[in-house]
Protein backbone atom coordinates (compact mmCIF):
# COMPACT_ATOMS: atom_id res chain seq x y z
CA UNK A 1 0.00 0.00 0.00
CA UNK A 2 1.06 3.09 -1.27
CA UNK A 3 0.00 6.03 1.45
CA UNK A 4 1.22 9.46 0.51
CA UNK A 5 1.61 12.29 1.80
CA UNK A 6 -5.12 10.53 0.46
CA UNK A 7 -16.70 8.41 0.57
CA UNK A 8 -17.60 8.96 -2.53
CA UNK A 9 -16.42 11.38 -5.24
CA UNK A 10 -17.71 14.81 -4.94
CA UNK A 11 -18.63 17.31 -7.74
CA UNK A 12 -16.14 20.14 -8.70
CA UNK A 13 -16.78 22.70 -6.73
CA UNK A 14 -15.82 25.91 -6.67
CA UNK A 15 -15.08 28.24 -3.53
CA UNK A 16 -13.36 32.03 -3.40
CA UNK A 17 -11.59 33.18 -0.61
CA UNK A 18 -9.50 37.15 -0.47
CA UNK A 19 -6.47 37.54 1.12
CA UNK A 20 -4.64 41.01 1.73
CA UNK A 21 -3.77 41.71 -1.66
CA UNK A 22 -4.11 39.04 -3.20
CA UNK A 23 -6.70 38.16 -6.16
CA UNK A 24 -9.37 36.19 -5.06
CA UNK A 25 -8.60 32.01 -5.36
CA UNK A 26 -10.37 29.76 -7.36
CA UNK A 27 -10.15 26.46 -5.43
CA UNK A 28 -12.68 23.48 -6.70
CA UNK A 29 -12.10 19.11 -6.30
CA UNK A 30 -9.69 17.77 -9.34
CA UNK A 31 -11.22 15.40 -11.63
CA UNK A 32 -10.68 11.86 -10.78
CA UNK A 33 -8.71 11.71 -13.71
CA UNK A 34 -6.28 14.35 -13.10
CA UNK A 35 -5.57 12.67 -9.72
CA UNK A 36 -4.57 9.47 -11.24
CA UNK A 37 -2.26 11.77 -13.76
CA UNK A 38 -0.83 12.75 -10.56
CA UNK A 39 0.01 9.48 -9.62
CA UNK A 40 1.38 8.35 -13.32
CA UNK A 41 3.75 10.60 -12.82
CA UNK A 42 5.24 10.13 -9.01
CA UNK A 43 5.61 6.79 -10.05
CA UNK A 44 7.74 7.83 -13.05
CA UNK A 45 10.31 9.11 -10.74
CA UNK A 46 13.32 7.36 -9.32
CA UNK A 47 13.69 8.68 -5.69
CA UNK A 48 17.09 10.04 -6.17
CA UNK A 49 15.61 12.75 -8.89
CA UNK A 50 12.14 13.00 -6.68
CA UNK A 51 10.15 16.16 -5.58
CA UNK A 52 9.03 14.01 -3.00
CA UNK A 53 12.33 12.62 -1.40
CA UNK A 54 13.49 16.68 -1.79
CA UNK A 55 13.03 18.67 1.07
CA UNK A 56 14.64 21.86 -0.16
CA UNK A 57 12.14 22.34 -3.58
CA UNK A 58 15.01 22.22 -5.94
CA UNK A 59 13.49 19.19 -7.63
CA UNK A 60 9.87 20.62 -7.07
CA UNK A 61 10.22 21.07 -11.56
CA UNK A 62 11.38 17.43 -11.93
CA UNK A 63 9.06 15.76 -14.86
CA UNK A 64 6.17 18.64 -14.43
CA UNK A 65 4.27 19.35 -17.79
CA UNK A 66 0.93 20.88 -19.19
CA UNK A 67 -1.84 22.96 -17.58
CA UNK A 68 -1.10 21.90 -14.06
CA UNK A 69 1.92 21.49 -11.90
CA UNK A 70 1.92 18.85 -9.39
CA UNK A 71 2.57 19.77 -5.83
CA UNK A 72 4.23 17.06 -3.57
CA UNK A 73 4.21 16.14 0.48
CA UNK A 74 6.16 13.60 1.99
CA UNK A 75 5.78 10.08 2.81
CA UNK A 76 5.77 10.82 6.66
CA UNK A 77 8.12 12.07 9.19
CA UNK A 78 9.17 15.80 9.74
CA UNK A 79 7.36 18.76 8.21
CA UNK A 80 9.23 19.91 5.46
CA UNK A 81 9.87 23.56 3.76
CA UNK A 82 9.93 23.68 -0.38
CA UNK A 83 10.85 26.88 -2.33
CA UNK A 84 10.02 26.51 -5.68
CA UNK A 85 9.19 28.51 -8.70
CA UNK A 86 6.07 28.04 -10.72
CA UNK A 87 5.41 29.42 -14.22
CA UNK A 88 2.30 31.64 -14.55
CA UNK A 89 -0.59 30.89 -15.59
CA UNK A 90 0.04 27.20 -14.03
CA UNK A 91 -3.31 25.24 -12.15
CA UNK A 92 -1.64 23.83 -8.93
CA UNK A 93 -2.90 20.36 -8.06
CA UNK A 94 -2.35 19.72 -3.87
CA UNK A 95 -2.36 16.38 -2.69
CA UNK A 96 -3.24 16.69 1.09
CA UNK A 97 -2.69 13.00 2.17
CA UNK A 98 -3.70 10.08 -1.06
CA UNK A 99 -3.18 6.23 -1.38
CA UNK A 100 -3.54 3.88 -4.13
CA UNK A 101 -3.51 0.04 -4.04
CA UNK A 102 -2.43 -1.68 -7.77
CA UNK A 103 -2.03 -4.91 -9.20
CA UNK A 104 1.58 -5.28 -8.18
CA UNK A 105 0.50 -4.77 -4.68
CA UNK A 106 -2.26 -6.76 -4.60
CA UNK A 107 -0.25 -10.14 -6.29
CA UNK A 108 2.40 -9.71 -3.20
CA UNK A 109 4.87 -7.40 -3.48
CA UNK A 110 6.67 -5.59 -1.56
CA UNK A 111 3.97 -6.77 0.87
CA UNK A 112 4.32 -10.76 1.69
CA UNK A 113 0.82 -12.11 0.86
CA UNK A 114 -0.56 -8.90 -1.04
CA UNK A 115 -3.25 -8.23 1.47
CA UNK A 116 -4.33 -4.83 1.88
CA UNK A 117 -2.87 -2.34 4.46
CA UNK A 118 -5.45 -2.18 6.47
CA UNK A 119 -8.79 -4.93 6.22
CA UNK A 120 -10.54 -4.32 3.55
CA UNK A 121 -13.15 -6.38 1.01
CA UNK A 122 -13.16 -8.09 -0.94
CA UNK A 123 -9.05 -8.71 -1.63
CA UNK A 124 -7.82 -9.56 -4.75
CA UNK A 125 -7.12 -8.01 -8.08
CA UNK A 126 -10.03 -6.57 -9.21
CA UNK A 127 -11.23 -2.68 -9.96
CA UNK A 128 -13.37 -3.76 -6.95
CA UNK A 129 -11.13 -4.78 -4.31
CA UNK A 130 -8.33 -2.09 -5.71
CA UNK A 131 -10.95 0.36 -4.73
CA UNK A 132 -11.96 -1.35 -1.43
CA UNK A 133 -8.24 -1.10 -0.03
CA UNK A 134 -7.45 2.43 -1.12
CA UNK A 135 -10.75 3.53 0.45
CA UNK A 136 -10.45 1.66 3.76
CA UNK A 137 -7.00 3.11 3.69
CA UNK A 138 -8.22 7.48 3.26
CA UNK A 139 -11.10 5.76 5.48
CA UNK A 140 -8.12 6.10 8.44
CA UNK A 141 -7.55 9.98 7.51
CA UNK A 142 -8.03 12.17 10.84
CA UNK A 143 -7.22 15.29 9.56
CA UNK A 144 -6.79 17.18 6.80
CA UNK A 145 -6.45 21.06 6.08
CA UNK A 146 -4.95 23.24 3.83
CA UNK A 147 -4.27 26.88 3.76
CA UNK A 148 -3.10 29.11 0.83
CA UNK A 149 -1.73 32.61 1.82
CA UNK A 150 -3.16 32.11 5.27
CA UNK A 151 -6.51 31.23 3.95
CA UNK A 152 -8.07 28.07 5.04
CA UNK A 153 -9.37 26.11 2.11
CA UNK A 154 -11.84 22.53 2.32
CA UNK A 155 -10.45 19.61 0.59
CA UNK A 156 -12.33 17.62 -1.48
CA UNK A 157 -11.91 13.64 -1.06
CA UNK A 158 -11.74 12.12 -4.84
CA UNK A 159 -11.31 8.57 -5.97
CA UNK A 160 -9.50 7.90 -9.26
CA UNK A 161 -10.92 5.52 -11.85
CA UNK A 162 -9.10 2.53 -12.68
CA UNK A 163 -5.93 3.66 -14.47
CA UNK A 164 -2.63 2.18 -15.76
CA UNK A 165 0.68 3.45 -14.27
CA UNK A 166 4.31 2.44 -14.67
CA UNK A 167 7.01 2.07 -11.90
CA UNK A 168 10.15 2.91 -12.97
CA UNK A 169 13.00 0.75 -10.87
CA UNK A 170 13.93 2.43 -7.50
CA UNK A 171 10.46 4.81 -7.01
CA UNK A 172 10.39 6.34 -3.56
CA UNK A 173 6.76 3.96 -3.21
CA UNK A 174 9.23 1.17 -3.84
CA UNK A 175 6.40 -0.44 -6.05
CA UNK A 176 7.94 -2.87 -7.85
CA UNK A 177 9.15 -2.05 -11.69
CA UNK A 178 6.92 -2.55 -14.47
CA UNK A 179 3.18 -1.73 -16.05
CA UNK A 180 0.44 -2.24 -13.50
CA UNK A 181 -3.45 -1.16 -12.71
CA UNK A 182 -4.56 0.85 -9.65
CA UNK A 183 -7.22 2.82 -8.02
CA UNK A 184 -6.08 5.63 -5.28
CA UNK A 185 -8.48 7.94 -2.68
CA UNK A 186 -7.40 11.36 -1.20
CA UNK A 187 -7.87 14.61 0.08
CA UNK A 188 -7.03 17.12 -2.70
CA UNK A 189 -7.50 20.79 -3.98
CA UNK A 190 -7.02 22.55 -7.04
CA UNK A 191 -6.24 25.61 -7.52
CA UNK A 192 -6.93 28.25 -10.17
CA UNK A 193 -3.52 30.31 -11.76
CA UNK A 194 -2.23 32.23 -8.54
CA UNK A 195 -1.19 35.66 -9.75
CA UNK A 196 2.20 36.91 -9.97
CA UNK A 197 4.63 37.22 -6.99
CA UNK A 198 4.92 35.86 -4.08
CA UNK A 199 2.25 32.67 -2.30
CA UNK A 200 2.36 30.15 0.24
CA UNK A 201 0.45 26.56 0.60
CA UNK A 202 0.79 24.84 3.87
CA UNK A 203 -1.00 21.41 3.69
CA UNK A 204 -1.09 18.58 6.75
CA UNK A 205 -2.78 15.40 6.59
CA UNK A 206 -3.09 12.59 9.32
CA UNK A 207 -4.11 8.29 9.37
CA UNK A 208 -4.42 6.68 12.08
CA UNK A 209 -3.00 2.98 11.96
CA UNK A 210 -3.58 1.84 15.73
CA UNK A 211 -3.75 -1.93 14.90
CA UNK A 212 0.77 -0.92 13.75
CA UNK A 213 0.80 1.61 16.38
CA UNK A 214 1.63 3.86 13.76
CA UNK A 215 0.86 7.39 12.73
CA UNK A 216 0.87 8.76 9.13
CA UNK A 217 1.72 12.53 9.46
CA UNK A 218 2.06 14.59 6.21
CA UNK A 219 3.18 18.07 6.16
CA UNK A 220 4.80 20.38 3.72
CA UNK A 221 5.21 24.33 3.17
CA UNK A 222 5.52 25.54 -0.23
CA UNK A 223 6.89 28.71 -0.49
CA UNK A 224 5.86 30.02 -4.13
CA UNK A 225 7.14 32.26 -6.66
CA UNK A 226 4.88 32.61 -9.69
CA UNK A 227 6.42 34.07 -12.79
Amino acid sequence: MVIFVLVLVMAPMMASAQSPGQQNLGVSAPSPELTAAWWQWAVSIPASQSPITDTSGAKCDVGQSGPVWFLVGTTGGDPVTRDCTIPKKKAILVPIVNAEWSVTEANGGPYVGGTCFVPASPQGTSEEALRACAIATMDRVTGATVEVDGVSQSPYRVQSPLFIFKPVPHNVFAIPRGETQSVADGFWILLEPLSVGQHTIHFHGVAEFPEYEFTLNVEATYNLTIK
